[in-house]
């Protein structure tokens, strides 16, 4: 497997920690690159079966192996070919086809290994419910809102809840939008949406 810590300023010590983490759990070939060059994370993930991302923050991931550097498309060709790709925080963020930038409501694209999708996190602690209606609203994708310790799988597309709340937010097809005030005073463009609250187990 390989870990990518370059969520973080500095990757260096986060991503030996957390090979140390792995390894003491049993995993075997664990590999945790910190160059910032493009072709050495390929040449990493060239033959991987797992990919863990690191916390911090999404927007320095993506910052540093944007589309073109085509590190995104080896994480999801490892998917693709029946790998597991997780993440931690921002490392979770960073899965969906969109992602939280932090400023207010704002999206930008994800390394999109589960499309149409939007994950958000430390959900209900920093009461990010409205965050994520807006950004649901605005992309008309699902949501899903993931506390802290709590973690998810995809499989098949089934979602499955462990551990922890996940509220999980569905657009109502062909719905008008309406304008809401969110906590924060700002004004969003929120579609009528399901809301299911997934506790541990279900799905």
């Amino acid at each position: 497997m390989v870990v990518l810590a370059h969520s973080r300023e500095n990757p260096n010590q986060s991503a030996a920690a957390l090979k140390e983490f792995f390894e003491k759990a049993g995993a075997k070939n664990v590999d945790a690159p910190t160059s910032e060059k493009a072709e050495d994370i390929l040449a990493s993930l060239k033959d991987a079966k797992g990919v863990f991302m690191s916390g911090g923050d999404q927007n320095r991931f993506v910052a540093r192996f944007p589309e073109s550097s085509k590190v995104p498309e080896a994480i999801r060709s490892i998917f693709g070919r029946g790998g597991v790709i997780a993440g931690t925080s921002a490392g979770a963020s960073l899965i969906g086809e969109w992602m939280p930038t932090g400023n207010g409501n704002e999206t930008v694209k994800g390394l999109g290994v589960l499309p149409g999708a939007i994950l958000d996190q430390h959900f209900f602690k920093r009461n990010r419910q409205d965050r994520l209606r807006a950004m649901v609203g605005e992309r008309k994708v699902i949501g899903l809102g993931i506390e802290e310790r709590a973690y998810i799988t995809v499989q098949k597309g089934v979602v499955t809840a462990f551990e922890g709340p996940t509220l999980l937010i569905t657009p109502k097809a062909d719905a008008k939008a309406e304008e809401k005030t969110l906590q924060t005073g700002e004004s969003a463009r929120v579609f009528p949406q399901v809301l299911s609250l997934l506790t541990n187990g279900t799905r």
